[in-house]
């Protein structure tokens, strides 16, 4: 029988790539989402939207700056 698809990431862990900054995580995140053949629109908003909300909060609130951003 064939594999299984993989699970697809926890939202919070696309969540954190985005707040952490880190692309290269967030990619393979995102990589592992559409294998996975979740459900994408679900899983972006509670994933990686929610966590650029985050950070456009703490942009807001002093904790990030513009080169943080970028």
């Amino acid at each position: 029988a064939p594999d299984p698809p993989p699970q697809a990431p926890a939202a919070s862990a696309m969540h954190d790539a985005v707040v952490d900054g880190d692309a290269v995580r967030a990619r393979e995140l995102a990589l592992q989402l559409v294998a996975s053949g979740a459900d994408l629109v679900a899983a972006v908003e509670q994933g990686f939207a929610a966590g650029i909300r985050r950070v456009g909060e703490l942009w807001e609130e002093g904790e990030y700056f513009l080169p943080e951003l970028v």
